[in-house]
């Protein structure tokens, strides 16, 4: 199966390319969206389920947990639990 390059895209059909643009152009748009919404989902996870941080590849920062708080990172994301009054902060370094 031969695979095109966006020149041979827009050789081939002015309208596929335009199509295939405007979808990148969208994509980048959502992005905001769509890490608000991964954001939320971490939040309800870290708040009923911490344990399950752990399968969906956040690491428990112990040197930065403490017995009021715990810290798991992901990437640049750190997600802080304060089980106390059950409460969850997420941050982007």
């Amino acid at each position: 199966m031969a695979s095109l390059t966006d020149e041979g895209i827009r050789a081939a059909s002015p309208r596929l390319w335009l199509a295939m643009v405007v979808e990148r152009v969208t994509l980048l748009r959502r992005e905001p969206d769509m890490n608000a919404h991964f954001e939320q989902h971490v939040a309800r996870l870290a708040l009923t389920a911490p344990h399950v941080l752990a399968d969906i590849g956040f690491v428990r920062d112990d040197s930065a947990s403490s017995l009021g708080r715990t810290v798991w990172r992901r990437g640049r994301m750190r997600v802080t639990v304060a089980p106390g009054a059950p409460s969850v902060s997420i941050e982007t370094d």
